[in-house]
């Protein structure tokens, strides 16, 4: 393979993996929304088992989310303030 061609093949790739993140992104949306995983399986072409991987990564990214916000509502407002700025 040439350096023309070889360099083609890394757009192609990147092409690729910059479509697998878009579809993935729209699934992530979907699995918000709580709908079927069959349904999202067809929509994005993404497989059950990589949607139920994003399923969970979602849950505890919101679990994660909920305690921080949770934290910040028990700080004092005077506290609050120098979170903001730090």
């Amino acid at each position: 393979m040439n350096t023309f061609e070889e360099k083609m093949w890394e757009r192609r790739e990147g092409e690729m993996i910059g479509e697998k993140r878009g579809r993935q992104e729209i699934a992530r949306r979907m699995v918000e929304m709580n709908m079927a995983l069959d349904i999202i399986s067809k929509a994005t072409g993404l497989t059950e088992q990589e949607l139920k991987a994003l399923k969970q990564k979602n849950c505890s990214v919101f679990s994660i989310e909920k305690r921080q916000s949770i934290s910040l509502t028990l700080l004092s407002p005077k506290s609050r303030l120098q979170n903001r700025h730090t």
